[in-house]
């Protein structure tokens, strides 16, 4: 007997322009983000009926995150982390997920500073 474990949906360095950071050079221009995220899915309909209805779009996701970091005039990478994780949740009715936001000139000398996230539903 087999049995599939540990589907998910993976969306891996979304890059996104917005206006982040604290200080007023960093909120006159929009800067580069990367975003990737994942969340659970169970792929057992989707995979017999390869409807896409029956599974999450993920091109989907992608626009509604792309255009909630956008939209958005946050201070902190870290602000905008959690938000995002809610909307995508509610938006998409997801169990949780995972994500990180990566800032890449946020320091010079390396690729950027980044922070990362999981948020489940409790009682799921």
């Amino acid at each position: 007997m087999w049995r599939f474990e540990g589907e998910s949906i993976h969306i891996d360095n979304l890059r996104v322009h917005c206006i982040i950071g604290v200080n007023a050079s960093e909120r006159a221009r929009e800067q580069a983000l990367i975003v990737s995220l994942s969340f659970p899915a169970d792929f057992s309909r989707p995979a017999q009926s390869e409807v896409l209805e029956h599974t999450v779009d993920y091109a989907a996701v992608a626009d509604v995150a792309r255009e909630f970091v956008r939209g958005g005039r946050f201070r902190l990478l870290e602000t905008l982390a959690r938000e995002l994780a809610l909307h995508l949740c509610q938006r998409f009715d997801l169990p949780g997920v995972t994500l990180r936001v990566r800032k890449p000139a946020a320091i010079d000398d390396c690729d950027g500073a980044a922070v990362s996230l999981t948020l489940t539903r409790e009682g799921r």
